[in-house]
């Protein structure tokens, strides 16, 4: 198994994937999903840090499939490593992954 540290910020084929899903004419697909999760990021980051451990593993996982499907491998990992052991550091490590994915989210966003 990779650690976090190996995995793509964004991963090109899960962005290949969404593309393909796109239809003509229609707003950029990758580009409108990429600024939901910005604009969710923040509250759900927030809830996750005064949350108790059932709380965390459902935040933790619902966070970590957003960001799998967009393409943020390594928040994902992060995301699945606390919602399997909750606590402190772990959760660092999501912020942290969060900030290093963001300014490639927003350049996707900015596509709109």
């Amino acid at each position: 198994m990779r650690s976090v540290a190996e995995l793509p910020l964004l991963d090109p084929q899960a962005l290949e994937r969404l593309r393909r899903l796109q239809v003509a004419g229609d707003p950029d697909l990758v580009a409108e999903l990429a600024a939901l999760f910005l604009d969710e990021a923040p509250q759900r980051l927030a809830a996750l840090d005064g949350a108790d451990t059932a709380s965390t593993r459902h935040l933790a996982h619902s966070l970590r499939g957003s960001a799998g499907q967009l393409g943020a491998a390594r928040l994902a990992a992060a995301c699945a490593a606390l919602e399997e052991h909750p606590g402190p550091v772990p959760l660092a490590a999501v912020h942290h992954e969060l900030e290093a994915v963001r300014p490639l989210l927003q350049a996707l966003a900015e596509e709109r």
